[in-house]
């Protein structure tokens, strides 16, 4: 199968194509400098295929061990003490230096771990979620390429992590899974 690419002036051969079991071009896979970006017709789904090279990498994302629950001051003393003395797990408040947290209390959960931030201006409890990931760059190109963009103003974070949110507003914190 050969298919020519304008973009490129070359024949892409039988090498640079993906196709399925049943032969039908998937996708067109070139050889390109990082960060251009083609579109080429496919004839066979007859719509615009674009091509990223660096976003053919499968992406892959696991659950981290990290759960944060986000509570208002006026619940946070409650809601330790439900989790210390009502649930009968293990509780350690934990020092943080954070713009947004002013305390956080270290809850072990079978193989997770809670984190029970209180945040002084929150009127109602967030659950934010880990993800991990092998790259976290690739991973966030990925992410932006399905329309899901980092939010990172949300709250202080190393620069090589980010936060998102999914479609019903829960926030998770994409980082590398080397880094605990």
């Amino acid at each position: 199968m050969y298919v020519r690419s304008p973009a490129y002036n070359k024949t892409l051969q039988k090498q640079d194509l993906e196709t399925s079991s049943a032969g039908q071009l998937l996708a067109i896979i070139v050889k390109q400098q990082p960060g251009k970006k083609i579109t080429i017709r496919n004839r066979y789904l007859n719509k615009q295929v674009a091509v990223n090279k660096s976003l053919t990498m499968e992406t892959k994302f696991e659950g981290g061990i990290n759960i944060a629950i986000k509570i208002p001051k006026s619940k946070y003393d409650q809601t330790v003490a439900f989790y210390r003395d009502i649930l009968k797990l293990e509780v350690q408040e934990k020092p943080i230096n954070n713009p947004t947290v002013s305390r956080t209390h270290q809850v072990k959960f079978g193989n997770n771990i809670v984190w029970l931030d209180c945040v002084d201006n929150y009127t109602h409890s967030e659950t934010w979620l880990e993800l991990t990931t092998n790259d976290v760059d690739n991973a966030t190109r990925y992410l932006s390429s399905k329309g899901i963009n980092t939010c990172d103003e949300l709250e202080k974070i190393p620069d090589n992590m980010h936060w998102i949110t999914d479609p019903a507003g829960t926030v998770l914190i994409i980082k590398d899974q080397d880094i605990n």
